[in-house]
């Protein structure tokens, strides 16, 4: 889906309403940049949730390029700064939704492995639990290997 047009937009109605800002009218332009902050990331979400496959990256996205085109504007307006750090608190909450999710489609097997044994750990002994149907030490060995089969071997240090 990409980045939602009205992120980049509002970011030049701010820096706009910025330049003819009287003193007087703060309280009216903060007041409009909740209403317009507030409904943008209602919509934002309602979209996400039209395709969960592919939420978190598409909030990524667009919680990424409103602090982008806010950035300068959130050192400057505590009003904009408020909903900066709600950008940011929302963009790493979508980033560990999404980390999990691809720990979890990799090692799904896995778990779902530790959890046939952690089952079965209430009705038999410890001794017992290499024979039972798959899980034996070779079903463990091959379930890790193709496990691994997808990750790179070569971690950045």
């Amino acid at each position: 889906m990409g980045v939602l047009s009205y992120i980049p937009r509002f970011a030049t109605l701010a820096t706009r309403m910025e330049q003819y800002i009287q003193g007087q009218s703060r309280d009216l332009v903060d007041q409009a940049y909740t209403k317009f902050v507030s409904i943008m990331f209602v919509t934002l979400e309602k979209i996400a949730q039209a395709d969960p496959k592919y939420s978190d990256i598409f909030l990524l996205e667009n919680y990424a390029a409103f602090q982008n085109s806010l950035y300068d504007l959130a050192n400057i307006v505590p009003t904009l700064a408020k909903f900066y750090h709600q950008a940011s608190e929302a963009y790493e909450q979508a980033c560990t939704r999404h980390i999990n999710m691809i720990i979890y489609y990799q090692f799904e097997r896995l778990f779902q492995f530790a959890r046939k044994i952690e089952d079965l750990m209430y009705t038999i002994t410890p001794e017992e639990m290499p024979f039972q149907l798959g899980l034996s030490k070779t079903d463990l060995r091959k379930m890790i290997k193709s496990s691994l089969s997808g990750v790179s071997h070569s971690m950045p240090t």
